[in-house]
């Protein structure tokens, strides 16, 4: 089976953490280059989903006027 980049990171941290899902969140090795994707999410697309709810609302709002 592949993996997502994303989902290979986190299971490369787990396996650093020697299995331990509580000392992947508690990691402290922040010079990591994998350390802000380690909980099997992808920092770059935070508020990307945030940004496609507001646009759908004001579009929504041109549409009442």
């Amino acid at each position: 089976m592949r993996l997502s980049p994303v989902k290979a990171i986190k299971k490369h941290c787990l396996e650093c953490s020697g299995g331990s899902k509580k000392e992947v969140r508690l990691c402290e090795i922040t010079d990591c280059p994998l350390h802000p994707y380690r909980l099997g999410k992808n920092p770059n697309r935070a508020g990307i989903k945030k940004a496609s709810q507001l646009k759908k609302i004001e579009l929504a709002d041109s549409n009442v006027k």
